[in-house]
């Protein structure tokens, strides 16, 4: 988890969390489930704030 958080700016924890999460709910598959689904959790989460940020910066622009 050390190494992959690093990589992917993701807590150890959090991702240590995903892991064994993983393995209770997919079994042996889970160990890579786990993550990923964390991972595209995680990029959505980033995308919506992309976007909304951006939708907040157009209606700011279009007040004025």
């Amino acid at each position: 988890p050390i190494v992959l958080g690093e990589q992917i700016k993701i807590h150890p924890l959090l991702l240590f969390f995903s892991i064994t999460g993983g393995l209770a709910v997919f079994g042996f598959n889970g160990l890579i489930l786990g993550p990923v689904i964390l991972i595209l959790f995680v990029a959505a989460g980033d995308l919506y704030r992309a976007l909304n940020e951006e939708s907040e910066l157009s209606d700011n622009k279009s007040e004025k």
